[in-house]
């Protein structure tokens, strides 16, 4: 660093430094002026006086006249003269004689003008009735009503309803008992029906279903198109809301007739021995789906045998 940059930073240092400490002794200046005017403004001490009650104060001294006024002083007497009010004395109470009756001190207020008419006398009232006046809407005679016919009272029937009690009452023991009997045979019936159906198909052809050389299609697509069949059928039937409980499940026998267009109808042969189920069961058949196409394009028709459990 040259001289001239050294000497410059002292001087600009130097006056900070003086700038700072002027300012600290202007504010010590500034500090002692302020008390010594905060002691000057204070309040004066108080002086503290007693206060005598107004009984116990003495009369002052009148003041002494003023030579200079001789004509206020001469004034003054004669405004404390007019000022000055004479004695003022009650007059004495009166007493006034005692009062035996107050009714005395009321006046008698004079008799009326007019006088009053004498009161008649009715005479005595025996019935009231007389009194009210008669109306056209009072009956004076009257005709008896005819007398209402005696009901004839139904004779009892309580053997009736005994006997009419007792048959549901048998008839529910029995239903269960009959199911229970039935249930074997009509699963023997079932079992022989679709053993004779399956031997009655392997033997005799299907009606409905047209050989190779007819339509000109294969046995094996008829045969596919006979499964299909089949199982959807079954699909549909085991879908029926029957709601009795049956053991082994139910063998029931279709007869599915399929139009070339696929427009399947189908009718239950045969019974399971339940007319409920039948009536279900019958619905469901009538109901058919559309099944798919023969092969062939010709209608077909053919029976078989639905196994539905539940």
């Amino acid at each position: 660093m040259s001289a001239a940059g050294w000497m410059g930073d002292a001087t600009r240092w130097g006056a900070a430094g003086a700038a700072v400490l002027a300012a600290h002794i202007a504010a010590g200046l500034w500090l002692i002026d302020a008390t010594r005017q905060s002691t000057v403004m204070q309040p004066p001490e108080p002086v503290f006086a007693e206060l005598v009650p107004a009984q116990q104060m003495q009369p002052a001294a009148a003041p002494a006249p003023d030579p200079v006024a001789p004509s206020a002083a001469a004034v003054e007497p004669a405004e404390t003269a007019a000022e000055t009010l004479p004695d003022f004395a009650p007059p004495p109470m009166l007493e006034l004689p005692p009062v035996d009756d107050v009714t005395d001190l009321v006046r008698d207020e004079p008799p009326p003008d007019f006088a009053t008419p004498p009161l008649m006398e009715l005479p005595p009232i025996t019935d009231f009735a007389e009194l009210l006046p008669d109306s056209a809407l009072l009956l004076s005679t009257s005709d008896r009503p005819m007398a209402r016919p005696v009901r004839r009272k139904s004779a009892p029937e309580p053997e009736r309803r005994q006997v009419r009690e007792q048959k549901p009452r048998q008839e529910t023991q029995t239903a269960p008992r009959r199911a229970r009997a039935a249930e074997p045979s009509r699963q023997q019936t079932g079992q022989q029906a679709g053993q004779q159906t399956d031997q009655r198909a392997r033997s005799q052809p299907q009606r409905g279903t047209p050989t190779r050389q007819s339509a000109g299609a294969s046995q094996q697509q008829m045969d596919r198109w006979i499964s299909q069949v089949r199982s959807r059928v079954n699909r549909h039937m085991q879908r029926a809301n029957i709601q009795a409980r049956v053991r082994g499940g139910l063998q029931v026998q279709i007869d599915v007739t399929i139009a070339a267009n696929g427009a399947a109808s189908g009718r239950m042969l045969g019974s399971t021995g339940d007319a409920r189920i039948d009536q279900v069961l019958a619905r469901q058949a009538a109901r058919l789906p559309a099944m798919p196409r023969p092969p062939n394009g010709r209608a077909a028709s053919f029976r078989g045998v639905v196994n539905i459990v539940r």
